[in-house]
Formats: C-alpha cells, structure tokens, sequence
C-alpha cells in the first residue's frame, strides 16, 4: 500500500512567512513511504494583494512563484497551487492559473492538480465594489468570532456557499479543496450541538451537499482533509455523510493532510482510511498532469 498525500504546503504561516523549502519536505515523505503533492497557496488578484507583501499574510506573494518553482528543478515531486476563489475575479484567477502551468510546462516539471479553496469572504456585504472589504475569516478565533458579531452566521454560510459554487462552476480546478474549512473553529459537543452554527446546522449542511451535488455533476474531485482534526474542530474536512454522498455519486475522492511543516505528511491518514472503509469506498486518486490515477489506499 503507498500513502498519496495530495496537499502540502512547504512552508508555515507566520507574520514573516519563511522561504518555501523542499528538501525537508522529501525527506520526510520518503521516510514515511507517501507520495506528496505539493499544492501552495497561489498568488492573489491584484484587487486582493494586501499587507506589505502583497499575500494577504497566507498566499504566495507576486514575486515568489518564479523561486517556488525552481525549487522543483531536478525532482519529480508533483508542483501545484492552491487557489483562493474570488467571484468577482475569475478571469484574473484563470490568468494566474495559465501563468503557472506555462511555467511549470517550460520547465518540464511534473505537474499534479489545481487545487481550488475559499478563505476569503465579503466583511461587509454593501462594501463598495472597487474597494471590497474582505477578511480570512480562518486565521485566528478570535476572527471568526467577530466576523460572525459584524456578518451573522447566516450571511456567512450564504457568502461561502455562494462562493464554493462559483469556484466549482467555473470548472478550472482539479480538486474542492476542505469544504468545511468553515468549521475550523467551531467546536461540537456530545449530541453534535455546534457552538458556532447553533441553531443554523441543517442550514449549513444543506449548503455544503447543494455544493457537493454541483460538484458531482463536474469531474472535480473531492478532497477528505484531516487537518481540522488538529483544529478546534476536531474533525476532518468532510464529515462521513459527505463521503458516502460522494461514493454514491461516483466521484473522485483524495487524502490531505494539508501539511504545512513535514512532520505532518500524511497525518491521520488512518482515520481517514476508516472513513472511507465505512462508506465502502475502494480507491481514491491522485493527479499526475491533473490526470487522475485510481489506486488502492487499504
């Protein structure tokens, strides 16, 4: 049995991000035995290149993709991006996305899948449109907290399954990168009662299976991502009912630990794996030249 890790970052988030490295990442996996895919936060639209750097302190900076990409040189790790979705800015997303695989191609690397997420949304919803006001609404608790106080959990469910939809329908991306990020800091006792979507469950679940159903009728894979089992939600990016939902429909699933220290590849692979056993998945895939190769993860 090989391990294929479809979503690693090669840095961690900081104030002052450190420079992308590689060869930490290698070693590790290859200890390990997993196949990884590297799949880093891609550069933003202009219109959201914000903080000193242009990132938005978690994106890849105008000027880093050129030395991301030639870390790859002379290895055959899969390269790809992962891409923050922004409805009123698809073609720049599309753009970007060309830029980067003309790149990749020129310098006859291997490239794995495009990887398509949504961490920003609207702060407020009558902001003027040539001066939006956006938060990452997943970088602290204390964030989300008070973006729920400005917005309301409602709003917030509508704007991200808005936003998921777009991102699927504009048919771009490979892999639907953690559908329930939303959930990063929601917490859920012992009857499944939600701090955070108190009150607002159904509303939310039916938002994320209306976004899966669009996604089934597309060839976007979906991807079962156990970093949220590390977060104070404490579970995976995609709940069993979600799985099962994607195994009737016959879509493509794929593991990710999101790693984004090398520690971390393949974390919680097992719970996944069980996961996916229940649901009476038997294979998933991973993208080599965002091609899909069926294998056996049991």
């Amino acid at each position: 049995m090989k391990i294929y890790d479809e979503h690693i970052h090669l840095r961690f988030h900081a104030d002052e991000p450190p420079r992308h490295e590689l060869a930490p990442f290698i070693k590790c996996a290859r200890d390990r035995k997993i196949a990884i895919s590297v799949k880093e936060h891609g550069p933003l639209p202009k219109k959201y290149q914000q903080g000193p750097r242009g990132d938005f302190y978690f994106a890849m900076s105008p000027g880093e993709l050129e030395p991301f990409i030639e870390l790859f040189v002379g290895s055959d790790i899969p390269i790809g991006l992962e891409m923050d979705y922004f409805i009123d800015s698809e073609d720049e997303i599309r753009s970007i996305a060309d830029d980067f695989l003309q790149r990749v191609q020129a310098s006859d690397l291997t490239i794995g899948a495009l990887n398509g997420s949504v961490h920003l949304l609207p702060l407020d919803i009558t902001a003027d449109n040539a001066n939006p006001a956006i938060v990452m609404w997943d970088d602290k608790a204390e964030s989300f907290k008070k973006y729920i106080e400005i917005c309301g959990i409602e709003r917030i469910i509508e704007e991200y399954h808005k936003a998921l939809c777009g991102m699927v329908k504009m048919q771009l991306f490979d892999v639907l990168s953690h559908i329930d990020l939303l959930r990063k800091f929601d917490k859920v006792d012992a009857k499944g009662k939600s701090f955070y979507l108190a009150g607002y469950e159904k509303f939310y679940e039916d938002a994320i299976f209306d976004v899966l159903q669009l996604a089934s009728e597309t060839d976007i894979a979906v991807e079962l991502n156990t970093q949220g089992i590390d977060r104070p939600y404490g579970r995976p990016f995609l709940s069993q009912k979600a799985v099962e939902f994607c195994k009737n429909k016959k879509m493509k699933l794929t593991f990710a630990s999101d790693a984004h220290r090398p520690e971390a590849i393949g974390r919680h692979f097992e719970t996944a794996g069980q996961m996916f056993a229940q649901a009476g998945v038997d294979k998933l895939v991973f993208f080599r030249d965002r091609i899909p190769y069926f294998y056996d993860y049991k």
